[in-house]
C-alpha cells in the first residue's frame, strides 16, 4: 500500500469511528493503554504499550502462539521451559525489532536448534520424550539472557 493510501484509509477508519463513537474527549481514555501501530512494518509494537493489563494480555497471547507452533510440530514446553521462555518474551519484548508472532517463530526455531545439537552431543539412544520436550536450558542459552541480544 502507498503512503497516500494507507493516509486514505486511517482518515476513512478515523472518520467511520467518529460517526459511530461520536467525538471523543482524549481525557477520557486516560486509562486505556496505549498501543502505538507502526504502519511502516505492519503490526502492533507491543515493546511501547502503556499498561501492565495490555502488557500481560500480549504476553499470554504470545504464549498462546509459542505454544500451538510447538504442538503442530509435535514439540512441547515442560514446566520449567515453559516459565524460562516466559522470561525471554518478557525480556525480548523490550528490545528494538521484536515482531511479535514473527520473533516468536524465530525464537523456538532456535531453541529447536539448540535442543538437536544438545542431543546430538548426549550421543546413545535417546528417549523419544527428550526428542519432543524442549529443555529449560535450551531457552536460556538464548543471548537476551547472556548479554542482552536479540537472538
Amino acid at each position: 500500500m502507498r503512503d497516500d493510501e494507507e493516509c486514505a484509509a486511517i482518515r476513512s477508519a478515523e472518520q467511520h469511528l467518529e460517526r459511530t463513537l461520536g467525538r471523543i474527549d482524549p481525557a477520557d481514555l486516560a486509562p486505556v493503554p496505549v498501543v502505538h501501530v507502526n504502519l511502516a512494518v505492519r503490526h502492533v509494537d507491543i515493546s511501547r504499550a502503556v499498561g501492565c493489563d495490555a502488557l500481560a494480555a500480549a504476553l499470554g497471547e504470545l504464549m498462546q502462539i509459542a505454544e500451538l507452533m510447538l504442538a503442530q510440530q509435535h514439540y512441547a514446553f515442560d514446566e520449567e521451559s515453559r516459565a524460562v521462555f516466559q522470561q525471554y518474551l518478557e525480556l525480548r519484548m523490550k528490545q528494538p525489532h521484536f515482531a511479535n508472532a514473527r520473533s516468536v517463530r524465530n525464537a523456538i526455531d532456535r531453541i529447536k536448534l539448540r535442543q538437536a545439537a544438545r542431543l546430538v552431543n548426549q550421543g546413545g539412544m535417546v528417549p523419544v520424550q527428550d526428542l519432543t520436550r524442549i529443555d529449560a536450558n535450551d531457552v536460556r542459552k538464548s543471548r537476551v539472557f547472556t548479554d542482552g541480544g536479540d537472538l
